[in-house]
């Protein structure tokens, strides 16, 4: 089974200003990893059933536990959410928790961490210039530093505009003023010897397109849930969504933390209205494809209409996962499949349950979407059937003896 790496999780979240981050006393849990969970429970799904005269041969786990995402899906049913009435697609940013869901949302947050939204929909991250001095150089340089992200994980550049400078040494490490970022704009208008020197790895790993998309006042390049292509967003607003308990980064400027770097992690924060929007938008792609009946028919044209659309939306939530060749402990070539995010690796885990198992259900005890190979399922975990099973015995040996009452 192919895997996507560990994901960052805290043992305590709190909210503040209406963001989810990390408590000041939380700790880093470095092992966890969703794939573990989720390739122990399709492994359990391969194992062939124990041939009847093999009794000493493998025995196949017919328990039904629920993959990583399923909890996610479980979360989205309980809080509210606003929908387009002609489409059914939920709307963003319409509902918000009560109390009570707001703790809901902690306690899934301690079980499985954020979500990574705004890694997940980053491509590229650039901070405003700042006066900076080479080796060897009397007079300073506007620099810019930045981050892109890959199917290798996070990349730092280092932007020079060889063409702005200051001889004012005093100014060492303080932000270009915004009088002088039309001279950056016309260093990356002219040809590339008048523009930003990079080197042949800097080119490589920073395509000039996003470059260019990015005002020298410093931005952020992100592929947004809505799959409506590239954007580019200041970086003070959305900095101001993230990170609530960092004042000093409200205005982002070098040196800052790299984006996979433990400091950042333990400050990083995602709105409320954004975890729920996007549990909801994962829900609504399962029940949309979950059939309601054990045989198969074929779907409609309005239903055909509704499982693209479905599919469609997956697909952005998947846009940003990329497939890297690795060596395995053997050395042996073998594809990875990285995620920048918890959400793309739910996501991915769902693309796999559709391949692999082929057959989206809704469980008849919590309501929720799973995925199945078999048939005759009904329930997506053995919590819900025990739940089920225990709610019959009861109905059925009612307490202080005696058979139930007959129903007319």
């Amino acid at each position: 089974m192919l895997r996507a790496g560990r994901w960052p999780k805290y043992d305590q979240y709190e909210i503040t200003d209406g963001v989810v981050h990390p408590a000041a006393d939380a700790r880093l849990i470095p092992s966890y990893d969703p794939w573990d969970e989720y390739v122990t429970v399709w492994q359990r799904r391969q194992r062939p059933p124990r041939k009847r005269d093999d009794p000493t041969g493998p025995k196949r786990n017919n328990s039904r536990q629920p993959p990583p995402y399923q909890e996610l899906l479980k979360l989205a049913k309980k809080l509210p959410q606003a929908y387009e009435p002609k489409t059914g697609v939920p709307l963003m940013g319409e509902v918000e928790p009560t109390p009570g869901q707001r703790k809901q949302i902690l306690a899934w947050c301690r079980r499985d961490g954020l979500l990574g939204l705004l890694q997940h929909e980053t491509l590229a991250i650039c901070l405003a210039p700042v006066w900076e001095r080479d080796e060897g150089e009397e007079h300073l340089h506007a620099v810019a530093h930045a981050w892109q992200r890959s199917g290798a994980g996070w990349t730092r550049d280092r932007l020079r505009y060889l063409h702005v400078i200051e001889w004012d040494t005093s100014l060492l490490g303080k932000p270009v003023p915004a009088a002088r970022h039309g001279e950056l704009r016309r260093a990356r208008d002219h040809r590339p010897s008048r523009g930003p020197q990079l080197t042949a790895e800097q080119a490589a790993s920073m395509p000039k397109s996003l470059i260019a998309m990015i005002d020298p006042a410093g931005g952020l390049i992100r592929r947004p849930l809505s799959g409506t292509g590239l954007e580019v967003v200041p970086l003070n607003g959305c900095w101001r969504d993230h990170f609530p308990t960092r004042p000093e980064w409200q205005t982002p400027r070098w040196p800052l933390p790299s984006p996979h770097s433990v400091q950042f992690w333990h400050s990083y924060g995602e709105p409320l209205s954004a975890i729920v929007d996007a549990a909801h938008q994962l829900r609504w792609i399962m029940e949309t494809i979950a059939i309601e009946t054990p045989e198969y028919r074929r779907p409609m044209a309005a239903e055909r209409q509704r499982l693209t659309s479905a599919l469609d939306h997956l697909a952005s939530f998947t846009a940003n996962v990329w497939p890297r060749a690795i060596l395995d402990v053997e050395g042996k070539p073998q594809v990875r499949w990285t995620a920048p995010s918890l959400l793309g690796s739910f996501a991915l885990m769902i693309a796999f349950d559709l391949a692999g198992k082929g057959t989206i259900r809704t469980c008849a005890c919590c309501g929720t979407p799973f995925a199945s190979k078999a048939t005759q399922a009904v329930y997506c975990s053995d919590r819900c059937r025990n739940a089920v099973q225990q709610r019959t015995f009861r109905k059925n040996h009612p307490r202080g003896g005696g058979a139930a009452p007959v129903e007319h």
